[in-house]
């Protein structure tokens, strides 16, 4: 019966790391924002400006599907990496980042909805937190949600889909 137990446990952990959240299972809570400009990072919410930015630039944009309010696998992402100096230098640095919220109890202004809609449509994304890294047109380079091991993990993960592991 241990082994029962022990081998449903470690299935359904399993499923729900590689799940993420979803939005059937939204449960409302405080409010916990994604950091909009902290220490050199700034979530843009406006995709095509973030185009043109990464394309002036030439870097990737980073496209972060997150439940900000609801969603603990969003919630502990933001807290173990994106809320980290570490990683909010690093990003600054490389990339371009792009917040695509989804919040139970804050209202996005209409046209932010609405474009978050499309791109979550256009990506075929299910479960949060979803994070892509794009090029600058929009085609996908990697596709990623949490990982475990902090920003050091992270920034290691996202050099590895940038082919800058060097």
């Amino acid at each position: 019966m241990t082994k029962i137990y022990t081998i449903l446990c470690f299935i359904c952990t399993t499923f729900m790391m590689l799940t993420g959240c979803d939005s059937g299972n939204a449960q409302p809570a405080k409010t916990q924002k994604m950091p909009k400009n902290t220490k050199g990072i700034t979530w843009m919410t406006d995709f095509e400006a973030a185009q043109s930015r990464a394309k002036i630039n030439n870097k990737p944009i980073l496209l972060a599907f997150m439940g900000s309010d609801w969603c603990g696998w969003c919630k502990k992402l933001d807290k173990e990496v994106f809320s980290t100096p570490e990683f909010q230098k690093w990003a600054a640095d490389n990339v371009i980042t792009v917040l695509a919220d989804f919040p139970a109890t804050k209202k996005l202004p209409p046209e932010t909805a609405r474009q978050n809609e499309k791109l979550r449509d256009m990506y075929n994304i299910a479960g949060y937190p979803t994070v892509l890294l794009l090029k600058y047109d929009g085609t996908v380079i990697a596709k990623t949600g949490y990982l475990p091991g902090g920003p050091a993990n992270y920034i290691k993960q996202l050099k590895i889909f940038t082919g800058a592991s060097k």
